[in-house]
């Protein structure tokens, strides 16, 4: 299976008043994506609202035929890819963050970013 660059297929989704930002979590030094309004500044964003739309936007897609991501790639892997949110159950004691539909972040936000469109590639 092929590596997905998913900030660009995330570029691809957005609508014309959105944006990206990446965030990481702690104890994980990936960086993960969410869809954020353009006209809030990030440090008056709803981020859990953000995280979100994010999982809905990406399981609205997740049928499109066209699309060669969401046709090679499950909807577990396609919000694991974009999110780093999963549905796997935890242990005891972890920090959750709930999202919704039963998915949830393995622990707190350590970092949260808005990304200039113009850095990522199409």
């Amino acid at each position: 299976m092929e590596k997905v660059d998913w900030l660009s297929w995330m570029k691809t989704k957005l609508h014309d008043d959105e944006a990206l930002a990446c965030y990481t979590i702690v104890g994980n030094y990936a960086e993960w994506y969410c869809i954020v309004p353009n006209d809030k500044e990030t440090d008056l964003l709803d981020i859990s609202g953000c995280l979100e739309e994010t999982l809905h936007r990406i399981l609205e897609v997740n049928n499109e035929e066209e699309d060669p991501v969401t046709c090679s790639h499950s909807q577990e892997e396609i919000v694991y890819g974009v999110l780093g949110a999963d549905r796997e159950e935890y242990e005891d004691g972890e920090d959750l963050i709930e999202i919704d539909l039963g998915y949830h972040l393995h622990g707190p936000l350590s970092s949260f970013r808005r990304i200039p469109l113009t850095a990522v590639e199409n």
